[in-house]
């Protein structure tokens, strides 16, 4: 009684949110003396799940494992929205290896959704290296847990929305005050790309600007991509994903790259998402 009730302050302390889900995975690995909890969190722009805290697993898959609703046994726990408690996770039909997490000497597992007023906010995971058959009172343990920190995490995750959308009205007001200066042009679109870097959260960026006389998608600026602008620095119109966004004037949001046919790939390139908007004036690229 007194673990979930640390457990509940924690969730609904002032504390960062991933600093709270820090500790809860500790806190709940020690309650239920398993050898591993983690926590996903369902991220709505992208319908992903992602990997957010864990106590056990690799923690340098944290942000890095990302899962589709129903892929894997933490997708149908998502897609379902009912506990999935599997003595020998290896075995289940759904299973998927992530070899990031080093997650291969776990054996059972047992799977809990996080719902907040009929809202999907993640789920939490706990395994054991040893064979183990979670029992009715440890399913409901965690079932509890999960009832604390669903509806702080939901909370949490509004005001930080707030306070991210705050940031980018500031930011907006940042690039309107640059576009009016007399600043030079390189140093306007490094500046252009920077600020929107920031606003999505992504590692890098490319701006090119289309050269009418050769119909060439000319890079102007890179951020974070040495790689990638290097071995590819200009596009045909209509070749790349790039190429395909000017070309129909239309944004695209892909979050497999790889999987998108119009993807020119680098063979070290390590782009997994891409967000492609057009620059338009008066509907001309």
């Amino acid at each position: 009684i007194y673990a979930l009730s640390q457990i509940g302050q924690i969730a609904t302390s002032r504390l960062d949110l991933n600093k709270r889900l820090e500790q809860i995975v500790k806190l709940t690995k020690r309650l239920l003396k398993v050898d591993v909890c983690s926590i996903f969190l369902y991220n709505e722009p992208t319908e992903k799940l992602i990997l957010e805290a864990t106590d056990g697993l690799d923690p340098n898959s944290i942000g890095k494992v990302k899962l589709d609703i129903g892929e894997g046994v933490t997708g149908t726990c998502a897609e379902i929205r009912k506990p999935l408690m599997i003595p020998e996770v290896k075995k289940h039909p759904k299973y998927k290896y992530f070899p990031e997490t080093k997650e291969e000497i776990f054996t059972s597992h047992l799977s809990i959704p996080l719902i907040s007023f009929d809202k999907l906010i993640g789920i939490m995971n706990v395994n054991t290296i040893k064979l183990h058959h979670f029992t009715d009172k440890e399913v409901k343990i965690l079932q509890t847990i999960s009832s604390y920190i669903s509806g702080a995490i939901s909370d949490a995750q509004i005001y930080n929305r707030a306070l991210r959308r705050v940031k980018e009205l500031s930011t907006i007001e940042e690039i309107s005050t640059a576009l009016s200066s007399t600043m030079e042009l390189q140093e306007l679109l490094d500046l252009i790309l920077k600020i929107s870097s920031e606003i999505v959260r992504c590692e890098g960026g490319i701006i090119r600007l289309l050269d009418s006389d050769s119909n060439i998608l000319i890079r102007k600026a890179s951020l974070g991509m040495p790689y990638e602008s290097k071995i590819i620095p200009d596009l045909k119109l209509g070749e790349g994903i790039a190429g395909w966004v000017a070309k129909e004037r239309q944004p695209v949001i892909t979050n497999d790259v790889i999987g998108d046919e119009r993807f020119i790939h680098p063979p070290e390139s390590m782009v997994k998402t891409e967000i492609c908007t057009p620059l338009l004036i008066k509907d001309e690229v």
